[in-house]
C-alpha cells in the first residue's frame, strides 16, 4: 500500500460527502496541514490518525482500508509476506496494524 493510494481513497471519500480539508480535520482532531500532506501523499498517518480520520469520513476501519488493502484475486499470499519481509520493520508492523484492524472489522 502506497501513501499515496491511501491519500486519493481519503480525498474521494472527504469529497464525497461534501467535507472541506478544514472540517474534517477538524472532526478527526489532526491539523489540516497533516490532513493535506496525507492525502498528497506525501505523509503516511499513523493508524491512530488514519483512524480518526474513518471516524471522521463516518466510516470504519473495514470500509475505510478495503480498498486499499485488496489486490488481485490472483495475487498469492507468498508474495504479500514476501513483500512485508522486504519492508523496514516499522513500515510491516503498521501494514500489520492495518491488516489486523480490517480483519477485526471483517468479523460478523
Amino acid at each position: 500500500m502506497s501513501d499515496d493510494t491511501l491519500g486519493r481513497h481519503i480525498q474521494q471519500l472527504r469529497r464525497a460527502r461534501g467535507l472541506t480539508q478544514e472540517a474534517l480535520a477538524e472532526g478527526a482532531g489532526v491539523h489540516v496541514q497533516t490532513l493535506s500532506r496525507i492525502e498528497r501523499g506525501t505523509h503516511a498517518p499513523s493508524v491512530p490518525h488514519a483512524l480518526a480520520i474513518a471516524r471522521g469520513l463516518g466510516v470504519g476501519a473495514q470500509a475505510f482500508f478495503g480498498p486499499v488493502l485488496e489486490g488481485p484475486p490472483d495475487a498469492p499470499v507468498d508474495a504479500i509476506v514476501e513483500r512485508l519481509r522486504q519492508m523496514p520493520e516499522s513500515h510491516a508492523a503498521r501494514v500489520l496494524q492495518i491488516i489486523e484492524l480490517y480483519l477485526d472489522g471483517a468479523t460478523p
